[in-house]
């Protein structure tokens, strides 16, 4: 469990410092653990990381790495894994991906 590194790589992302945001990410993505859900208990697995990741990397401007990352965390969530409150952190995390700039002559 490792919450305490992806509120790290929030904080560096709030602050603007992108490669060390980046660096948390990195340990948290590698902290993650795949546990069963007790009661009082919020294991921070595969999906909760995907969703911090993805907000994270929203913040830093890196949209286009979010989007799958999130994408990812969604389809988790959906298939059980986590709760509906950590869903809707990932459906935000998503929402908040800005958008790609549209090169000269591409179609809608």
């Amino acid at each position: 469990m490792d919450d305490q590194t992806a509120v790290e790589a929030r904080g560096h992302a709030a602050a603007g410092d992108i490669r060390s945001a980046r660096d948390a990410l990195d340990r948290m993505r590698r902290a993650a653990v795949e546990l069963p859900a007790r009661p009082g208990m919020s294991p921070f697995g595969p999906a909760a990381a995907d969703m911090f990741a993805g907000g994270v990397l929203a913040r830093i401007g890196a949209g286009a790495e979010a989007e799958p990352v999130t994408r990812t965390a969604v389809g988790l969530y959906d298939s059980g894994c986590g709760g509906f409150e950590e869903r809707g952190h990932a459906l935000l995390a998503l929402s908040a991906r800005p958008r790609l700039a549209l090169t000269t002559g591409s179609a809608l």
